[in-house]
């Protein structure tokens, strides 16, 4: 690919000036052969440092915007961010981040207890990690798509690795504590060593801030830098026509310290694929100019020569030098960057005809592409910045449609287009999700039970609260009427998709319509949860999973049949007068995870004063201000204290215990609450 190297106003500037100074050095040397031979020699040393400048430079200017991005984050965390894990939250507000840069391979996000998530993205393909040990163990979700597809394609995977052990996560906590999350966001960020990637297995460096969130929950925030990108670049660069340019990172006076992280493509490195597999290698791997200038400048120095030195290599004597990479905003001193620049001295050697006038002619001609080139510079400023102008009025005027592009090669200018467009695609989101939250939300409002019958002796409530971002969680209760095979027979029903927005409110919908015709169709809870899989995997296109309680009451024989699928630990029994409460468990799959499942059917017969309470997730998984989850425990305990109460007091009271516990937080998932209790004894049998 063609590499289009930016440049701030002030490096153009100095490289303009650079260049004219230069040709008018090479005009006044041109009096002898030897100032000639002398400046030939000076300037192609020059056209070396300022190759290897540039690298360093280019990297530098990579770690700077990087550490704007982490300025970015820093403030998304302290203001934003809860520390809940919204897989598609993070894929909407990274991918931005990591297309951003081309060197940038992954984005990280992870907590100390080991929660993390993952973006990376490989040409097209798009590829994010979820991993949740406490709530999900050793699985992992994996979502990927591409540019031509953007609906995520969802798997589960077991996991490979543990974020706790890379050396990066470890070195950044242990940086937070000694410095406190209240410090300087340069105290809180750490470029880690050079390592295969553990997901991509991509040769990267990973640039880490850590922080915390405004419930004092530790965080690290990473970037990492492919160093195939590096090669890439490398290969691209020539000093001279001989020239090689490499970078390194370590201790150049500790043997197997010293490791290739970008290699020139020449000599061992004859093409793409086999100078990568030389990266994160020693320099005496790669043999040839570079591992000589190493190896015979290095003695008991702790640096690379900044200065020309002369060498031998392969009988063929060399120019090398090297720079330092001043990465600013970056803990360097542990692990230094270098760039390495060797020309061999037969180039220099070539470059010393006799000019003559033609060396005149040269600096005239420098001189009026001077001033032309400073005639550019002003038009090339001046369009940029009319272009962002006019992007600020219109998202002034609420247009969010058109893209905020600024076809620039100026740093600044081209870190101000970039920003500007992320707030357009951040406004145009906000605004799409909240259109959409408030369209599921009335689509779920429709499809919940305009008032709930009850059978005689007996008493039904529920406790429904929707997410700020609805899930399509949704209850019903259906009572048979009288003339019907099973008349009198009532039905419950609880589902939660494991999506949100419209698509799952038309899901439940879609399913609760499905559930009403079975159950006046007669079947039981096992037909029915069969009825609504097949609808789920067979009729509707990339539905996902979905969480459903099914119960089936014969009112004259409190008999509760019921299924429980992908609910584990949301069922509670209550004894008559709160003598114990006792957790029914289940182990069937959710609805769609298992194409052609048996559901096994459970049975349960409620006596006077029981009470069945079922739950959803959200009412588990509710979490206070410290990271607590509410849990079933808490649910229980609730039962217990006020057994004697109905079971509307009792949703009642449930409601409140969740709200004092969470703190009248945001409700981060939707909950659901459903309560059927017998309340008399079994009416006399019929006489005939």
């Amino acid at each position: 690919m063609r590499w289009a190297r930016p440049r701030s106003f002030r490096r153009s500037l100095a490289v303009n000036l650079l260049v004219t100074v230069l040709l008018f050095a090479l005009v006044t040397a041109g009096a002898t052969y030897a100032a000639v031979r002398l400046s030939a020699q000076r300037a192609s040393q020059a056209m070396m440092a300022q190759v290897v400048d540039t690298v360093a430079a280019e990297t530098s200017t990579f770690y700077r915007s990087v550490a704007s991005i982490f300025t970015l984050v820093d403030f998304w965390a302290a203001r934003t961010w809860s520390g809940a894990w919204d897989t598609y939250e993070f894929d909407r507000i990274f991918a931005p981040m990591l297309l951003a840069f081309y060197e940038a391979s992954s984005v990280y996000l992870a907590q100390g207890s080991g929660d993390f998530y993952m973006l990376s993205r490989d040409d097209a393909t798009w590829l994010s990690w979820t991993v949740r040990p406490v709530a999900w163990g050793d699985r992992a979700l994996l979502r990927t798509w591409t540019d031509d597809d953007p609906i995520p394609k969802e798997t589960w995977r077991p996991l490979e690795f543990d974020v706790r052990t890379l050396p990066w996560f470890e070195a950044a906590l242990v940086r937070i504590e000694a410095v406190g999350a209240s410090a300087p966001l340069a105290d809180r960020t750490t470029v880690g060593r050079a390592a295969l990637s553990p997901a991509t297995r991509v040769p990267g460096q990973a640039l880490t801030m850590a922080g915390a969130t405004p419930l004092d929950d530790r965080f690290v925030f990473a970037f990492e830098r492919s160093l195939t990108g590096v090669t890439e670049r490398l290969a691209e660069l020539r000093v001279l026509e001989g020239g090689r340019v490499a970078t390194l990172t370590g201790d150049p006076s500790a043997p197997g310290e010293l490791i290739l992280t970008g290699v020139p493509i020449s000599g061992a490195a004859h093409d793409l694929a086999a100078a990568e597999r030389l990266i994160l290698a020693p320099p005496e791997r790669l043999g040839g100019p570079v591992a000589a200038f190493v190896a015979g400048s290095v003695t008991d120095r702790r640096t690379l020569p900044s200065e020309p030195v002369r060498f031998t290599s392969d009988g063929i004597a060399w120019w090398g030098m090297a720079r330092r990479v001043d990465a600013s905003g970056f803990e360097r001193s542990a692990q230094p960057d270098w760039v390495v620049a060797v020309v061999p001295e037969q180039d220099l050697l070539r470059r010393l005809p006799n000019l003559g006038l033609a060396l005149a002619a040269v600096t005239a001609l420098a001189l009026a592409l001077a001033f032309l080139r400073a005639r550019a510079l002003a038009g090339r400023f001046s369009q940029p910045i009319d272009e962002l102008v006019e992007h600020s009025r219109r998202m002034q005027r609420l247009d969010f449609e058109r893209p905020a592009r600024v076809d620039t090669d100026i740093v600044e200018i081209g870190i101000l287009g970039g920003t500007l467009e992320s707030m357009r695609r951040a406004l145009h989101a906000y605004a799409s999700i909240s259109e959409e939250t408030r369209i599921a939300e009335a689509i779920l409002r429709g499809t919940l039970p305009a008032g709930l019958r009850r059978p005689d002796g007996y008493a039904i409530e529920a406790l429904w609260q929707p997410a700020a971002e609805s899930g399509g969680e949704v209850f019903d209760v259906l009572v048979e009427e009288p003339g019907a095979a099973t008349a009198g027979r009532a039905a419950l029903l609880l589902l939660e998709p494991d999506s949100f927005g419209v698509e799952a409110a038309v899901l439940s919908a879609q399913l609760r319509a499905v559930f009403r015709s079975a159950v006046r169709s007669g079947a039981g809870p096992g037909e029915i949860a069969a009825y609504l899989q097949r609808c789920l995997v067979e009729d509707l296109r990339e539905a996902g999973t979905v969480r459903a309680w099914i119960g089936l009451l014969d009112p004259p024989s409190g008999r509760l049949d019921w299924v429980a699928a992908g609910f584990t630990g949301n069922v509670v029994h209550l004894g008559a007068a709160g003598t114990a409460a006792d957790l029914l468990d289940s182990a069937e799959p959710a609805l769609g995870a298992e194409r052609g499942h048996g559901f096994r059917c459970s049975a349960l017969v409620l006596a006077e004063g029981e009470l069945l309470a079922v739950v959803s997730d959200g009412v588990i998984d509710a979490l206070s201000d410290a990271r607590e989850r509410f849990g079933i425990g808490r649910v229980r305990d609730t039962l217990l204290r006020h057994a004697a109460a109905d079971p509307a007091a009792i949703a009642g009271e449930i409601e409140r215990a969740i709200a004092a516990f969470t703190g009248q937080a945001r409700v981060q998932a939707d909950r659901t609450v459903l309560l059927l209790a017998r309340t008399r004894p079994d009416p006399p049998a019929t006489r005939g």
